[in-house]
């Protein structure tokens, strides 16, 4: 599958080559590094109007958690300046009232993969301005600890999300 030009704003463009995408991720691969580059170059060809778009997708509640899990990691690839916003308003939206626990976690699990995603912007002033907005909003322990460890990467060295939880997991299978 190849990144397929996006028009300004063409959401029927966009909507094929996502279905595709979460298609393409749901399979088993050997080269993951293939999948992430066509990612990377699918968020990079995405106008502000696509990027909203996908904002939208990942709050929908009612689409499957593939593609609203896609959503946040394609807006989380573009380097684009409303991409921080858009993270930013995932991590921080209301979570809706459901009865079934895993339903919640997973909630939960969308916002945590948007405060990483700020946590990676190139831009380290928009991601610790973008961090800061989220920890003053939030009250959900988890969320709150996982948006103020990102910030503690920014402020004092210490390793980024990903690194605490491969070396969080390392200690469990060990």
């Amino acid at each position: 599958i190849l990144p397929e030009k996006l028009a300004p704003g063409d959401s029927s463009n966009l909507e094929n080559q996502f279905d595709r995408e979460v298609q393409a991720i749901s399979q088993l691969n050997d080269h993951p590094e293939e999948i992430e580059k066509r990612l990377k170059d699918f968020a990079q060809k995405m106008d502000e109007p696509n990027l909203s778009q996908l904002k939208t997708k990942a709050l929908d509640y009612h689409l499957q958690g593939d593609d609203r899990f896609l959503s946040v990691y394609l807006i989380s690839l573009s380097q684009k300046p409303r991409a921080a916003a858009l993270l930013t308003e995932i991590a921080i939206a209301i979570q809706p009232e459901m009865k079934e626990p895993r339903a919640l976690e997973f909630e939960k699990i969308l916002r945590a993969q948007a405060i990483e995603g700020l946590q990676n912007r190139s831009h380290r002033q928009q991601a610790v301005d973008s961090l800061s907005v989220v920890v003053s909003k939030l009250e959900d322990q988890y969320l709150l600890d996982r948006t103020e460890r990102a910030l503690a990467h920014f402020r004092n060295g210490s390793d980024t999300l990903s690194e605490q939880d491969q070396r969080a997991l390392e200690q469990i299978v060990n």
